[in-house]
């Protein structure tokens, strides 16, 4: 996207679907900011590593079954 339209509008157009993508990650919520104050495409790959490595983190929810929910 960014070698079509250029880093700026990249980075614009991925904010935009920024909250999308990390929907239901666990630890998304406070990634975000860092996701939406992205100027450049090396901030807004550090602000989705972050929100990737948080969630690896966290065990998977289970419902009161004890089965995972998906």
């Amino acid at each position: 996207l960014a070698a079509w339209k250029g880093e700026e509008v990249a980075v614009r157009e991925m904010r935009k679907h920024a909250a999308w993508y990390t929907r239901g990650m666990f630890g998304a919520a406070q990634g975000r900011p860092a996701l939406y104050a992205a100027q450049t495409l090396a901030a807004l790959e550090e602000a989705f590593a972050t929100i990737l490595e948080r969630a690896a983190q966290e065990p998977a929810p289970c419902g009161e079954d004890g089965k995972t929910r998906h």
